[in-house]
């Protein structure tokens, strides 16, 4: 059973003004990433599937920078706790990436990013195409389910599997 702080949001902050989703996502560490977002210039706030406390301990004890900035963080005075259904789709697989299988023929970045548009705090943070495959890296798991459903309602999707991959997050070593 995962601790209450396993579920507590972590806020950065000291971030440049240029610091992107992708930067954001090239330092967590530790641990399945639920959701994070940069609310405002500067500030952006996380929430890890265990893993919380490593990946404070790691920005505490190193210097941390982006694009020239160090990075600093505390604990959120908000707990954030992922619904019971979100930790169910975790336990089956769900991260906050996902491959569209045989998309790479049809399907191009931006395509992908005019058909999730409309869902409200989904970030597109990256689309990669490999092979004939489409990988897709979003900013939270529950929008990242989402998102899966609404395409595959859209003729483009039509016959194209999606499934998950793993959260680069959760497997990238606690060291700098």
């Amino acid at each position: 059973m995962l601790q209450p702080r396993e579920f507590a949001m972590i806020r950065l902050f000291n971030l440049s003004g240029l610091t992107t989703c992708k930067d954001l996502v090239g330092i967590f560490r530790g641990g399945l990433v639920l959701e994070f977002h940069i609310d405002r210039p500067g500030f952006a706030w996380v929430s890890f599937l265990g893993g919380g406390r490593e990946f404070f301990t790691f920005i505490t004890q190193n210097d941390v920078y982006l694009h020239n900035e160090k990075v600093k963080i505390r604990w959120d005075d908000r707990d954030y706790r992922p619904s019971n259904h979100v930790l169910r789709k975790v336990e089956y697989g769900a991260s906050r990436n996902f491959i569209i299988r045989d998309g790479a023929p049809r399907l191009t970045e931006q395509m992908i990013r005019d058909d999730t548009e409309h869902i409200h705090g989904l970030v597109i943070v990256d689309v990669t195409f490999k092979d004939n495959d489409v990988y897709v890296s979003t900013n939270s798991v529950h929008h990242a389910d989402y998102a899966k459903t609404c395409m595959t309602s859209r003729l483009s999707y039509k016959r194209l599997k999606m499934e998950w991959y793993p959260d680069e997050c959760a497997t990238r070593p606690m060291h700098a």
